[in-house]
């Protein structure tokens, strides 16, 4: 099974990165603006240390993530223009011009479908996703193999 040339924009990338951090960290970023509008009742200094932390602390924060998950190898697996084959080793991505980089089974640890993407999570640290379009698969029946070849090799 081998999909269609395909890639993602860096955008969205970052959009599907950002949205799976957001829902797991939400709290830590919410709480310190919370917590600094509450005491915003006892003096009206904390009120501005709250709007700090919204307008200074979390965009670098943010900035600091980027950085972090988006300048890696595994990313560019996911934006660079490649076609996708499953097969019994893995996930084998041509990249064109001899250039070929195989995922094996053992370096994901789930795969699934979120809106026209399909994300696999790799194990290679926290955060690491290699994302291609669904839309990259020829017919329904290449997207079924796919999945198919996924359960049946993954939990290896």
């Amino acid at each position: 099974m081998t999909t269609d040339r395909c890639h993602i924009t860096t955008s969205e990338y970052s959009r599907l990165l950002f949205s799976i951090f957001w829902s797991d960290n939400w709290f830590w970023f919410v709480l310190p603006v919370v917590l600094f509008a509450a005491l915003g009742l006892l003096d009206w200094r904390y009120f501005v240390v709250a709007l700090m932390t919204v307008l200074v602390v979390i965009p670098m924060v943010m900035a600091l993530i980027y950085f972090n998950y988006m300048l890696t190898v595994e990313t560019r697996w996911s934006i660079v223009e490649k076609t996708v084959s499953a097969g019994s080793g893995g996930l084998l991505l041509n990249f064109g011009q001899g250039k070929n980089t195989l995922v094996g089974w053992k370096f994901m640890s789930g795969v699934y479908v979120k809106g026209s993407y399909v994300i696999v999570k790799l194990n290679v640290r926290r955060y690491q996703y290699f994302v291609f379009p669904r839309a990259a698969f020829v017919t329904p029946q290449d997207f079924q193999c796919f999945a198919r070849l996924v359960s049946e090799n993954l939990n290896r």
